[in-house]
């Protein structure tokens, strides 16, 4: 086994020393840590590194190559320690986002990288570059490779190529990989999100790693400088209104949204851009960051949250979440819980990356995820939740039967624990991925005396945490505020009769989709007579009216009373001018409609309970039995009024029979009643004899004793 030269005290001395010559901003050189690994990397160890976002891993892979070029240009400046001619090394990057911000950062300390993607060797083709060649070559230190490229021909080549075996140094993986090769290199595995015990070995497993043969550093992951908020949605997120981000957005502060999909992405930056004011700045001010857009326009975006005060909001996937290093971030709303632990505390690790400013995560849950995960946590970890919930009344059995039956969902356990945890949420993310030292983490945020406490623990502290927005050149022009969501105030008072009846201002389902019917054909109208003026002739059949201007309709719509109503709901609609007087009397229309609707409804339901209503009540009597016949009563009440002078009594009309039920009335007396009267049996007859019992079994005349064809037939040989 060959000597650990850059492990001794010399080699550590030499790189501290070449990493402050060729970094200045790195005053201090390399922490403690990063130097243990990066003396290991170059003596051809195996590493795997768990540690914060932000806490220095991209150092872990640039700094050998800095050291080893440091060498190779200027060998008579330092020691005599292992080198290699043309020192390369391979990342291996799950986005080009990623890839396209390490060749960016690397490139500041000036190593030559390149990102091995598809737009790059698209580019390189139109020139007629080969750029496999200049990999196998050595030409490039750093290559950023995705998977997929990997299992190409192409890299068959490079890694054929006795020059790049000879020279390849390090094989970083950010992601779960098995990749072959030389066992002369160091592979390094780089994560802040990797829990002890199963996935812990998993990862090493998948990567080759053998117990006793690579070096294990476990960090602590948790960012003592971010204020982690777990807050409930008051909307869906199947809509185009998103009010829950605008407390957080009108501060200033540079934020990046996380969505699940990239649709969602979209609706929430048309929402913020209606709430700016009208021009081209606003598409600077909110940006989208996913993978639809293009590489230079994700590259631009990033370039314009950095650089631009003007960019203040970046509409992401988690494509933005993994590895990219944006500083000046310092707000993190993930819009929705997303499917893991591990990918909150991904997404939340690109905000606060200097360890100075103030930062915060918020995540906005839906109120079914948290219903979700109270169930999950109470099917599979009742002694955590404590005496199960009440169990369900009658009205309710069958809606929670139907749900039992239902497949059972599958949630990821530690995420279960936070949504449903009434304490510290610090304390339990410290625990799911064990940071060290236990003995301070493991402990809630007031014991801990943590200066940014949770939103759990914040109430409970005495202290006052203010996110004020960061200082800007007096040079640049202010932020323009968002505007509140436009809603109704009616001008007109809403008459008393319109809402007495309960529910009558409320639409059904059904409802809605005939509104949005005759709202589409409303816009239809619209775009013939407004073709006409159009100059470019090219305005879709949607813009004439909006989707976000019908759903305010609809939901208005029972509170509209005068054109000036319409105008104040509609402020942004371009025709509103000469359209608001057609649209005002289509919704009057619909009115008019849904009311005698919902007055015919009212009136069957009515008469449904009073048929309901009486029929218990006849049970009742029935079962009591002490009251009198009711027809009984009908006819005594009619022969009297008979008798009365001049007073005709119309003829009691037909009463159905009450329906048998056997259920009693709702608050009648549950104990038994009297009991039944049963009626007297008839007297038993007399008991016949046995003699009468066998003659009953005789023939019914007198045999006769001698019996002659010649005798005679008497009167007593007759049948009686």
């Amino acid at each position: 086994m060959a000597p650990l030269l850059w492990q001794s005290q010399l080699g550590r001395d030499t790189i501290q020393r070449i990493v402050k010559h060729l970094v200045p901003d790195w005053t201090d050189g390399l922490r403690d840590w990063q130097l243990d690994i990066v003396s290991r990397i170059l003596d051809g160890e195996d590493v795997l590194v768990s540690t914060a976002t932000g806490d220095g891993k991209s150092a872990i892979f640039a700094t050998p190559l800095l050291v080893l070029l440091e060498l190779r240009r200027a060998p008579f400046y330092y020691p005599r320690l292992p080198c290699r001619v043309l020192p390369m090394g391979i990342v291996i990057t799950p986005t080009k986002g990623l890839a396209a911000n390490i060749v960016f950062e690397t490139s500041k300390l000036g190593i030559r990288a390149i990102a091995y993607c598809s737009e790059v060797l698209t580019e390189a083709r139109k020139t007629g570059r080969q750029i496999w060649k200049e990999i196998a070559a050595g030409e490039w230190p750093l290559v950023c490779v995705d998977p997929e490229h990997l299992t190409a021909k192409d890299w068959e080549h490079i890694t054929n190529t006795d020059l790049w075996r000879a020279n390849i140094l390090f094989l970083c993986v950010d992601e779960i990989h098995l990749v072959r090769c030389p066992p002369h290199i160091s592979v390094i595995g780089l994560s802040a999100t990797m829990e002890p015990g199963v996935p812990t070995s998993t990862i090493c497993d998948a990567m080759g790693f053998v117990s006793g043969h690579f070096h294990h550093l476990q960090r602590t992951n948790e960012r003592p400088n971010i204020h982690f908020v777990l807050r409930t949605l008051t909307h869906t997120l199947g809509g185009n209104s998103f009010p829950d981000l605008l407390p957080y957005l009108a501060a200033g502060r540079k934020t990046v949204i996380y969505c699940e999909t990239i649709e969602l992405c979209f609706r929430v930056a048309v929402y913020l851009w209606g709430l700016l004011p009208s021009g081209l700045e606003k598409l600077t001010r909110v940006r989208l960051y996913h993978a639809l857009c293009w590489p230079d326009e994700n590259e631009e975006t990033i370039r314009l949250i950095c650089d631009d005060p003007h960019c203040q909001i970046v509409v992401a996937t988690v494509a933005f979440a993994q590895g990219i290093n944006v500083k000046p971030l310092l707000d993190c709303i993930q819009l929705g819980v997303p499917s893991t632990m591990n990918q909150i505390v991904q997404q939340e690790g690109r905000i606060g990356r200097d360890q100075v400013s103030l930062a915060r995560g918020i995540v906005l849950v839906q109120a079914k995820a948290v219903e979700s995960a109270i169930k999950y946590m109470h099917a599979h970890f009742p002694l955590e939740m404590g005496p199960p919930a009440p169990k369900a009344t009658k009205a309710s059995k069958r809606v929670s039967m139907k749900k039992k039956a239902s497949k059972p969902t599958r949630l990821d356990i530690p995420k279960a624990r936070l949504l449903v945890k009434d304490k510290c949420l610090i304390l339990l993310r410290n625990t799911v991925y064990r940071n060290p030292p236990l003995e301070l983490t493991a402990r809630s945020c007031i014991t801990a005396c943590r200066r940014v406490p949770c939103s759990l623990c914040l109430p409970l502290s005495s202290i006052t945490l203010e996110f004020p927005p960061p200082l800007r050149d007096p040079s640049h022009s202010p932020l323009a505020p968002f505007r509140t969501p436009p809603g109704l105030i009616c001008t007109s008072q809403v008459s008393a009769s319109q809402v007495s009846a309960k529910g009558e201002l409320s639409l059904k389902p059904k409802m809605r989709e005939e509104v949005m019917k005759s709202l589409d054909v409303f816009r239809n109208s619209i775009r013939k007579l407004e073709k006409g003026s159009d100059p470019t002739g090219c305005t879709p059949r949607a813009a004439y009216f909006p989707a976000p201007l019908a759903t305010l309709v609809v939901t208005h719509l029972m509170s509209i009373t005068a054109v000036e109503d319409i105008k104040l709901l509609l402020s942004d609609w371009v025709y509103l001018s000469g359209h608001a007087t057609r649209l005002n009397e289509l919704v009057l229309q619909l009115q008019e409609k849904f009311r005698a609707q919902h007055n015919e409804i009212r009136l069957l339901q009515n008469e449904k309970n009073r048929i309901r209503a009486k029929a218990k009540r006849d049970a009742a009597s029935n079962e009591a039995g002490d009251t009198p016949d009711g027809n009984d009563e009908l006819e005594d009440e009619a022969d009297h009024d008979h008798k009365l002078v001049g007073v005709v009594v119309p003829s009691p009309s037909p009463v159905k029979p009450p329906t048998s039920s056997m259920k009693r009335a709702a608050l009648s007396d549950d104990t038994n009643g009297s009991a039944p009267k049963c009626a007297r049996r008839a007297p038993r007859a007399p008991q016949a004899s046995s003699s009468e019992v066998s003659q009953s079994f005789g023939p019914r005349y007198r045999t006769r004793t001698d019996r002659s064809r010649r005798a005679r037939i008497t009167d007593e040989n007759r049948i009686d």
